[in-house]
């Protein structure tokens, strides 16, 4: 859902060329030696997530779902790896919060939705279940949350606005592993943290992470846990693990896409973006079409993730978490290109759990036993 990084066409088994930019070319050649084991976790006390949505069998019809408190508030929210912060309408936090900023925005891509709103202080508490098995409530301390006060959509000059309030369905609870640099006009003592919920626990302070499988979420990172891992890389907006995705283009070209991947469990069909519409998989929407994903790119016969997938043939007649077709979308043309992005959804899920560790800053998967 955020801002993505440039990649290019190459083979499987050799390395990867940029015309572009350098920075990915020495991301992605290192990532297929270190990818796996480079980093020794600790691992730590682990907690079951309570969800009041569970996808199960059904990851295109449901979602991730949890009840959080925020500033004494109960809301639930829809978990989305794709996005950084808690987003709630603003009437839900109450005036007795601390605000760093007003009037800002903050938006989803893969939706095309934006919001205008304040970002305040809270803390913010979710119930899960320990080891034993007894109910737990984990709460960080206060961190930046967006209360948004209108929703938007469209682009400049075609944009519309109306205005939000608490019982408008709004509800999300950013967890991507990419840091977000929340606006502040009013300093604080000491600086705002983090917006990530899960990162700011006290309890899983020395394993901060989680596992997400298609039925249950663990928040923490465990000891062991088989997981192949591929390391993020790049900074800020640009830190991804890199992957690679093959089918057969428009142009006719087959040789796989490699650039940034992202499992997104806020979206429920593959969304690729790629610098023109000829980079998009020929026939996409009008009939199967099967793909396939890797991960780390380079990384030969033993990759952390080999992913095949095959496409439905509905294209998306809207973009987002409702939506149920898979999708390609090209580029702004009048933008620098970003080149080629793979968000796997939550449908990947289906056949791989998946794991992010904070501590290695690296995400890993691990196939799920069919029965």
């Amino acid at each position: 859902m955020l801002p993505i990084r440039h990649g290019t066409r190459s083979t499987m088994h050799t390395s990867v060329t940029l015309a572009v930019f350098v920075a990915v070319a020495l991301a992605l050649a290192p990532a297929a030696a270190s990818a796996q084991g480079a980093c020794n976790s600790p691992g730590g006390s682990t907690y079951q997530l309570s969800l009041t949505s569970v996808p199960g069998a059904d990851l295109k019809g449901k979602a991730f779902k949890t009840r959080i408190t925020v500033n004494g508030h109960s809301h639930d929210v829809l978990i989305d790896t794709g996005s950084p912060a808690v987003n709630v309408p603003r009437s839900l936090l109450g005036s007795n919060v601390t605000v760093l900023s007003t009037n800002q925005q903050y938006g989803y891509v893969s939706s095309g939705n934006y919001y205008m709103g304040d970002w305040v202080l809270a803390a913010v508490s979710l119930t899960a279940k320990n080891a034993k098995g007894q109910k737990v409530t984990l709460t960080t301390p206060q961190i930046p949350v967006f209360g948004a006060t209108q929703s938007c959509h469209g682009k400049p000059p075609n944009v519309t606005c109306k205005p939000l309030g608490a019982n408008d369905g709004l509800g999300m609870m950013g967890i991507g592993y990419k840091p977000y640099k929340v606006p502040v006009t009013q300093q604080t003592t000491p600086p705002p943290r983090s917006p990530n919920v899960l990162l700011n626990l006290p309890e899983t302070k020395n394993n901060p992470g989680y596992v997400i499988r298609a039925d249950s979420f663990t928040v923490g990172v465990p000891k062991g846990g088989g997981f192949k891992m591929v390391p993020l890389s790049g900074s800020g907006d640009s830190l991804a693990p890199q992957g690679c995705i093959a089918y057969t283009a428009v142009n006719g070209q087959t040789d796989p896409v490699c650039g940034t991947l992202l499992m997104d469990t806020g979206i429920n069909h593959l969304y690729l973006t790629m610098p023109t519409a000829a980079d998009c998989p020929a026939g996409l929407g009008q009939k199967e079409v099967k793909v396939t994903v890797t991960a780390p790119p380079g990384a030969g016969a033993q990759p952390a993730l080999h992913w095949v997938y095959t496409t439905a043939p509905q294209q998306a007649t809207s973009i987002g978490a409702g939506s149920s077709g898979d999708n390609c979308v090209t580029e702004d043309q009048t933008k620098p290109s970003t080149g080629y992005h793979i968000n796997t959804s939550r449908m990947l899920l289906a056949d791989y759990d998946y794991l992010y560790d904070a501590t290695c800053k690296a995400v890993g998967f691990h196939p799920v036993t069919k029965q």
